[in-house]
């Protein structure tokens, strides 16, 4: 059984996977709501900044 050390915790196999995928859907998160914000700003009349 492997144990994962992470920030002061010790995880098993399982456990770090769920973490792994967490990581990965917040970065994913976070990348869609920036390019979302970019997309909105440019799509948007420069009257509605008034």
């Amino acid at each position: 059984m492997a144990r994962y050390k992470v920030n002061n915790a010790y995880l098993s196999e399982e456990e770090y996977s769920r973490h792994l995928a967490d990581n990965w859907l917040a970065m994913i998160l976070c990348g869609g709501v920036f390019l979302g914000g970019v997309g909105a700003y440019d799509l948007c009349p420069t009257d509605w900044r008034k």
